[in-house]
């Protein structure tokens, strides 16, 4: 049981990598070929949806859930994340902009943590 727990994060932290490395190289590309930053960041915010979700759909949790159910939700819950993401520095600036490595390190840690239960017990949940 905790082997399986334990291959679940591991799948889970891949697929978020890649996913973020992909965002990440995507993004200084546009941005290198003249794009706005926001605007590419939030292009391949966009586009990076449904591969990732294709991907911890399948890979990550293996879910058989319908994706009339499914998709909702994933944006769902990367709609969450989003909005965590940019208000929180506004909700801690003293500290974003005094220790920012370690700040975003921790909202990094605490969103990936809420997707993850969120993806692994709403999302992609087998119905009863």
């Amino acid at each position: 049981m905790a082997e399986d727990g334990l291959r679940l994060t591991l799948r889970f932290l891949g697929v978020g990598g890649a996913a973020a490395v992909a965002y990440a190289a995507l993004a200084a590309l546009m941005t290198r070929a003249g794009v706005a930053p926001w605007i590419a960041s939030a292009f391949c915010y966009a586009v990076l949806i449904p591969v990732v979700y294709w991907t911890q759909r399948r890979v990550t949790f293996r879910s058989n859930r319908a994706h009339s159910e499914a998709f909702p939700r994933y944006v769902a819950t990367q709609a969450l994340g989003l909005n965590l993401a940019v208000f929180l520095p506004l909700l801690a600036p003293k500290f974003a902009s005094g220790q920012p490595l370690v700040f975003f390190a921790a909202v990094v840690a605490g969103i990936s943590g809420l997707n993850f239960i969120l993806l692994k017990f709403w999302t992609f949940a087998s119905r009863a």
